[in-house]
């Protein structure tokens, strides 16, 4: 009976939403990697499906009152894996700019956030993930929703006129004019900054569990 009841929370309506999201996130990034005009039209209607069911997944659960362990574990990991996987593939792209070494720290941040999690689930630490660890993970997703619109903006636009897909300095300036010399970028500019804003959110966890540590202590 425990069997059943533990195989019926695995596979309700938000994990089996939670599930197809981490199908989804290998198609994503061979898309997004594949590079031309189609793959990545296929690529942003994939990811906008990944964000509607990470959005749609949690109120279904807390309104059907299917909330799970599994669930828990799941989501926030299919989350960083999509979107530590996106950056990456940008990262591998020469023309947008983007150093690998900035993902390898949002990866570390996460790598050592999860460690700290860890941790306190051992020590019986109680301890909720902060707003500010939520809209991490909101900019970060919008983030690299913004790198995908701006790549499938040049591969269409080089397709439609008959330009080389890898020259963004050629393609931007001829869709933004002068402004396109600044354009390019853009990329590197916005991972930049959410990769501060994520190693931010590390540190106020960090902070915010070394408290709840010292008042467990006090308790």
């Amino acid at each position: 009976m425990s069997a059943n009841k533990k195989m019926k929370i695995v596979w309700n309506l938000p994990n089996i939403l939670t599930m197809f999201r981490v199908v989804l996130i290998p198609p994503v990034l061979i898309l997004i990697y594949l590079d031309d005009w189609v793959s990545l039209i296929a690529a942003s209607i994939l990811y906008a499906v990944s964000a509607i069911t990470d959005a749609l997944d949690g109120k279904i659960a807390r309104k059907l009152n299917q909330q799970s362990e599994f669930g828990a574990f799941l989501d926030p990991l299919a989350d960083k894996f999509l979107v530590l996987g996106c950056y990456l593939v940008f990262s591998l792209k020469p023309e947008m700019g983007i150093p690998v070494w900035l993902i390898v720290l949002m990866a570390l941040r996460d790598i050592w956030i999860t460690w700290l999690r860890s941790v306190c689930i051992r020590k019986n630490i109680k301890f909720t993930t902060s707003l500010l660890a939520k809209a991490k993970t909101i900019v970060q997703m919008v983030g690299a929703a913004l790198l995908l619109i701006l790549m499938l903006l040049y591969r269409v636009y080089a397709h439609s006129v008959n330009l080389a897909a890898s020259d963004y300095l050629t393609i931007a300036q001829a869709m933004f004019g002068g402004a396109g010399e600044w354009l390019i970028y853009f990329p590197l500019i916005l991972t930049s900054a959410i990769v501060l804003f994520t190693l931010y959110t590390g540190l106020d966890y960090y902070i915010r569990i070394r408290e709840s540590e010292k008042g467990a202590h006090d308790a």
